[in-house]
């Protein structure tokens, strides 16, 4: 590649690369083969910067923004044997793009918009299932799955954090991170969040998930 990237990512096992270096491209690279990467064609003008890999490392996910501000997500599935584009899925999923991942068993995509709300959609169906309409207050820049595919994490531009129980779409637990640019990291085993300070207020804070 020549020409800037906008995204690049490693699929979990590191057998692959994924990165976008043009608007209407997204490229894949298997790195255990000598062959030079595979390049999609989007149909539409590229808005956010996410992309997410499936559990199985076989499906991708990216956000497409076309002039009218109403976003597409683009769901890109390969045959590792060909190595080659074998399916595509293409959902219109409201206003601008925010962040997107995997259910760790790899039945759900979530992703975001930005006026706050939280969609899932089911691999399987191809379908929408349902939506958390303005689940936060501000575009949801962060998406985190536990490893049983039941709950999920979510946190948006004005600092809030928030814990959803699924299938049954309610939310069991609110975390509140002061300012819009904090940032924050999850243990390996899900139970600790490390949020990180701001200029203001400086520092790490410990919050222990089942306890608060």
């Amino acid at each position: 590649n020549t020409g800037p990237l906008l995204r690049v990512a490693f699929s979990a096992d590191g057998k692959y690369l994924v990165y976008r270096s043009d608007k209407k491209k997204i490229s894949l690279w298997n790195l255990e083969l000598d062959e030079k990467p595979i390049e999609m064609e989007l149909p539409l003008l590229i808005g956010g910067s996410q992309v997410a890999f499936s559990s199985n490392d076989e499906v991708l996910a990216t956000v497409c923004v076309p002039d009218d501000k109403s976003a597409v997500a683009v769901i890109l599935q390969w045959d590792p044997v060909k190595n080659a584009e074998s399916s595509r899925i293409e959902m219109k999923v409201g206003a601008g793009a925010g962040a997107l991942a995997f259910s760790p068993d790899g039945s759900l995509l979530a992703g975001s918009d930005e006026k706050g709300s939280i969609y899932f959609f089911d691999l399987a169906t191809r379908k929408e299932t349902f939506r958390l309409q303005l689940a936060h207050q501000g575009m949801v820049n962060f998406l985190w799955w536990d490893p049983d595919s039941r709950h999920l994490l979510s946190s948006s531009i004005n600092g809030s954090l928030k814990h959803w129980e699924l299938p049954r779409e309610s939310l069991s637990s609110t975390f509140s991170a002061k300012g819009a640019k904090r940032q924050f990291a999850i243990s390996p085993d899900g139970r600790q969040l490390a949020l990180m300070g701001s200029r203001r207020e400086p520092g790490v804070r410990l919050i222990n998930r089942e306890t608060g």
